[in-house]
């Protein structure tokens, strides 16, 4: 656990969001945005990960000192 991107996330989270959120790239998901995403099943939406990512405070753009 760190603050990676602005938030509190685990590494698996942090490799995610670096992979997935600066592409252009559009995710579909199989429950209409409506997937209960956990350790357990973080694997099966990647719409819904991203969302839950930007949802626990993930930014893009990064503070430079």
């Amino acid at each position: 656990m760190g603050r990676h991107f602005g938030a509190i996330t685990c590494d698996s989270c942090k490799s995610f969001f670096r992979r997935t959120a600066f592409v252009k790239q559009l995710f579909e998901c199989p429950s209409d945005g409506r997937c209960n995403i956990t350790a357990d099943t973080r694997k099966s939406c990647q719409k819904c990960r991203l969302k839950k990512c930007f949802d626990a405070g993930m930014r893009k753009v990064l503070r430079v000192n």
